[in-house]
């Protein structure tokens, strides 16, 4: 999870509403694996909706604490996420309606 008081600072414990929520929210992410560019996806996400305008290379560079090959493996990671979604059961490739 990302924190929204600071893009560049890393994940967080996740809240929970209950005991019975708590266990499930840790059987769910102790099994998940750690993917770096999961989290830095957040901060880009974060830093874009944090701004107005465009942002230049140096711009998300400071706004993420990410450097230049950081941001290159995240957007590789999203694309082959969206990949992966679409060709997925259900996913934007089976979409008939377009």
């Amino acid at each position: 999870m990302i924190l929204s008081s600071d893009p560049r600072l890393g994940d967080r414990l996740p809240n929970a509403c209950s005991k019975e929520h708590l266990a499930a929210l840790y059987d769910h992410y102790r099994r998940r694996p750690f993917v770096q560019e999961e989290l830095w996806a957040g901060r880009i996400a974060r830093a874009l909706e944090n701004t107005t305008g465009e942002l230049t290379a140096k711009d998300l560079t400071d706004a993420t604490g990410l450097n230049l090959e950081q941001i290159e493996r995240c957007r590789a990671w999203l694309e082959a996420q969206l990949y992966r979604h679409a060709a997925a059961p259900g996913g934007a490739a089976s979409d008939t309606r377009r």
